[in-house]
């Protein structure tokens, strides 16, 4: 299965296209983890036969219709091939000064990948928590398709219950 992750796009939704071009729209998910999800919309014509998944982030809290703020979801648990994802934009667990919140709360839901946004810094990192069974937890920041030189998104594969990730960038002159 291969997944492209998205995250801070902040209406540059040419450069999502452009990605899932980059793939010859040969993705089995696309996930958006906030603050821009809306632009997925743009594209939709692309992703006719692709799932969609999105959860929204600071910008989609402050510029949604107060009304509307209660359909928001700012974090989802998904569960591919075996794998437990749990997508969140991460303004919530204030990821700009560590990942200690996020991994907590990844480890509470028993997720074997946490996928998080709002840092525009794509990375990648393996944790064992503390915790008998020794499993690990892989993080993965896709970084930001909308900003700067290098414009980044994130690429997973589940291949036998394995998980690969890997950035994929967006270059302009």
């Amino acid at each position: 299965m291969k997944i492209l992750v998205f995250s801070d796009s902040h209406g540059m939704w040419n450069n999502i296209k452009e990605a899932i071009n980059a793939h010859k729209r040969k993705a089995d998910l696309i996930i958006h983890l906030g603050d821009g999800s809306a632009d997925l919309d743009m594209v939709s014509d692309m992703c006719k036969n692709i799932p969609v998944c999105r959860v929204a982030g600071n910008h989609e809290e402050f510029t949604t219709p107060f009304s509307m703020r209660d359909e928001l979801q700012f974090e989802v648990l998904y569960n591919f091939d075996g794998v437990k994802i749990f997508a969140t934009h991460g303004h919530k667990y204030g990821v700009k000064s560590g990942y200690s919140r996020i991994i907590n709360v990844g480890k509470s839901k028993d997720a074997d990948l946490i996928l998080f946004g709002h840092t525009h810094k794509p990375e990648e990192h393996s944790v064992m928590p503390d915790d008998e069974n020794g499993k690990y937890i892989k993080i993965f920041n896709p970084g930001s398709i909308g900003r700067g030189y290098e414009c980044t998104y994130g690429v997973i594969e589940i291949v036998n219950g394995n998980i690969i990730t890997g950035f994929g960038k967006i270059l302009h002159k």
